[in-house]
């Protein structure tokens, strides 16, 4: 690997790029540390003793930043931020789940396999008033559809909540639902079941395993915003969720930049309301989330 004092020559780029996305600094040194290998051109510039006022208005430097940028974007799109922490975690929830430990025990190590998926990261300071302020609204569900779940249900408080007999898990991630799968056998008599599905191939008359063919509640958390930009004609598909209370939500900053996007997020939730036909019943608003409770 290029050993060079990078802190030293970039530090300025190193402070724009950092105060721009969500990157530290060390990690934007030791992707541009690692790109440098990738760019020779631009490492001879700098080996040549060139001044940097010089080299920063070459072609070749302004593609390497331009590539230091992507890279960086790229990574802090990855909902799985530590895939190998992630791997060992869901080893020990195997071993937990065959002991049948304490619902403690298990909720410290759910806590940490939560922590290594971004969205419920993000969430984890408050789940807790999350759902406090939740089931301050509504009675407690019998059954839930969680649509595009990731990691989220293993958030809930199922040693509290008894009564729930109906839990069904919807993502298109594989390593999610193999999470979740392991799961399922500690929660029985609760009817745990995670698909892995995509939104477009969902038949809601084949999802429900409950009598009624209807939940009492539904989670779309962050996949309104989502859904409406990558593929509106699903929208019509989530409008029509067999379910009760809706709870949706959008991000009031954005995933990779330090930007805010709350009334972006806003205005894409308050048409999909509006697409629904359904009535908001409470608007909820915590560190990075916001959300409605419709019905």
């Amino acid at each position: 690997m290029i050993t060079l004092d990078i802190p030293h020559f970039f530090c300025h780029e190193m402070e724009k790029i950092s105060s721009h996305y969500k990157m530290d600094k060390p990690l934007v040194e030791k992707t541009i540390q690692t790109l440098l290998e990738k760019h020779p051109d631009v490492y001879q510039l700098m080996i040549q003793g060139q001044a940097y006022e010089e080299i920063q208005r070459r072609a070749s430097y302004k593609r390497f930043i331009k590539a230091v940028k992507k890279d960086i974007y790229y990574q802090l799109r990855q909902y799985h931020v530590h895939q190998k922490e992630s791997d060992a975690l869901q080893g020990e929830l195997k071993q937990l789940v065959l002991q049948e430990v304490p619902w403690e025990q298990m909720t410290c190590l759910l806590e940490q396999i939560m922590s290594t998926h971004i969205s419920t990261k993000e969430r984890l300071p408050f789940y807790k008033t999350f759902y406090h302020e939740l089931f301050q609204v509504i009675d407690y569900p019998e059954s839930i559809i969680d649509i595009g779940c990731g990691l989220h249900p293993l958030s809930y408080p199922f040693h509290t909540h008894h009564h729930l007999k109906h839990y069904i898990a919807i993502d298109k991630d594989k390593q999610v639902i193999s999470i979740l799968n392991d799961l399922a056998s500690y929660l029985l008599p609760l009817i745990f079941k995670p698909l892995c599905m995509d939104l477009k191939n969902i038949h809601w008359e084949n999802i429900s395993d409950t009598q009624q063919k209807k939940c009492d509640l539904a989670f779309m958390l962050k996949i309104i915003p989502v859904i409406q930009r990558q593929n509106k004609a699903l929208l019509n598909l989530l409008c029509n969720v067999p379910a009760t209370w809706v709870f949706i939500t959008g991000n009031i900053e954005a995933m990779t930049r330090k930007q805010t996007i709350y009334h972006r997020e806003k205005q894409l939730l308050h048409e999909f309301i509006r697409l629904s036909g359904k009535k908001m019943i409470h608007t909820f608003h915590f560190d990075t989330e916001f959300g409605y409770l419709l019905g």
